[in-house]
């Protein structure tokens, strides 16, 4: 089977970190601007890691209720404004239609938005043809960077394939699924 090489998943840097105060004081609209910033670089991007790198860019070690809280007025700005598009869990930026496919990085299997996972399948499956699904786990696994393939990486992969499956864009045959 030929390897995939999957685009690197690019985090925001944070450069000069913001004091924790300036969270809690900044207008909801500026606090929008860093996370327009982040999704930008990101997306789409978790919520829960978007959490994270919001507390982390105001210098607080944890995303508790309150971070939470005041990041999630801003994303209201955000979204409200167009800059930021909320799908599920998931926030993409302003424009963004498809993904292309990249490592999982820092992320765990359910912060991989549906439409990447779909897309890193089914590269997986032009690049290697018809494979069975335990091996269709096991090459998109490794295709995302994951060096082991546990039981809930393996169930984060095979219901990606069960929903491509469903969506018309995958077909399961003998045992095998095919791109569409």
């Amino acid at each position: 089977m030929t390897s995939l090489s999957l685009r690197p998943y690019e985090q925001y840097e944070i450069t000069g970190a913001r004091p924790s105060s300036d969270l809690y004081a900044l207008s909801d609209r500026l606090v929008a601007r860093d996370i327009v910033a982040i999704v930008q670089i990101e997306g789409p991007i978790h919520a829960d890691l978007l959490y994270y790198r919001m507390a982390k860019l105001y210098s607080i070690e944890r995303a508790g209720g309150e971070v939470r809280r005041v990041v999630d007025r801003a994303l209201r700005e955000a979204t409200r404004a167009g800059d930021v598009v909320r799908r599920g869990r998931f926030y993409w930026p302003k424009g963004l239609e498809e993904v292309a496919p990249r490592l999982a990085g820092p992320r765990a299997v359910e912060q991989i938005a549906p439409e990447e996972m779909s897309a890193t399948l089914l590269a997986v499956l032009h690049t290697g043809g018809p494979l069975a699904t335990a091996e269709l786990v096991r090459a998109t696994s490794r295709a995302l960077g994951f060096q082991r393939t546990g039981a809930s990486l393996n169930a984060g992969i095979t219901a990606a394939i069960d929903a491509l499956v469903a969506s018309g864009r995958g077909r399961l045959q003998d045992g095998s699924v095919t791109a569409r």
